[in-house]
């Protein structure tokens, strides 16, 4: 049984815009719903309940940042992540958008493979993946040749083990052993979708693991780098600014 693949709606006024991601996320192992104005986002996130948003902030007919809120405050939608694009750049509108539960500011134009990076970090993956088998098949052929019939497929099952097993780190030869393929594959496949090797993937699910902390959580910003096997907590003040635009200190501030 194939998995149910991740939805998401996109909430954008520009045609051109739409046109745009639509062709960065042809092919990819995702569904999408559009919305070109407010009220049909608002009521395709609430009657289709996709896994994930992503928002053009600078709607000409709406507050962006109040839909975002709104998003993040409703019983029905506040589980599904709300990722913000803008051509905007400037710290106070990343503040407003991350303050209203954005969980991720991206500044256009849109790069495919940090744009593919920043999403599927966000997935929830573990129960998307749950119908697939526990292992996949262990003769499975080099994805040079069948990467369009199998990528996805490992590209899920890949981050659904990784999300599992919290902030572990299980190596990529361990990872690859599990899903029943080459080491070499595995990088290729997440080379290919988001240009980022798999552990350095990794490193974005547990930068995206400290932003909740950041949010929810009491421990301190040192004991978190702690965790994350950061050197000392600049070093991780630097990781988190270079990420998310703005400190670990300031973050926490908008949510305490």
């Amino acid at each position: 049984m194939s998995p149910r693949r991740p939805e998401i709606l996109i909430i954008e006024s520009q045609r051109e815009s739409v046109a745009e991601l639509l062709r960065l996320l042809h092919g990819k192992a995702v569904d999408v719903m559009v919305a070109l104005n407010v009220s049909d986002g608002l009521r395709k996130a609430f009657e289709g309940q996709p896994d994930l948003i992503l928002i053009n902030i600078d709607l000409p007919d709406s507050d962006g940042v109040a839909v975002v809120q709104r998003l993040c405050a409703e019983i029905a939608t506040a589980h599904m992540p709300v990722l913000v694009g803008s051509s905007r750049r400037a710290l106070r509108y990343k503040r407003a958008a991350y303050s209203a539960g954005a969980v991720d500011y991206l500044v256009k134009p849109f790069r495919e493979k940090n744009l593919m990076a920043r999403i599927f970090v966000h997935f929830r993956l573990p129960l998307l993946a749950s119908a697939l088998p526990r292992r996949l098949p262990a003769a499975m052929p080099s994805f040079f040749a069948v990467s369009s019939r199998h990528e996805s497929r490992v590209v899920m099952e890949a981050i659904a083990m990784l999300q599992t097993r919290d902030l572990a780190w299980p190596g990529t030869v361990q990872l690859a052993r599990q899903l029943g393929i080459a080491e070499a594959d595995l990088e290729q496949v997440f080379a290919q979708q988001f240009g980022l090797s798999v552990e350095a993937f990794h490193g974005r699910l547990r930068l995206d693991w400290a932003r909740r902390q950041l949010r929810t959580g009491t421990q301190s910003t040192a004991r978190i780098a702690q965790l994350l096997d950061c050197c000392n907590a600049s070093d991780f003040a630097h990781l988190f600014r270079k990420h998310y635009g703005l400190s670990p200190e300031d973050y926490r501030g908008l949510h305490g």
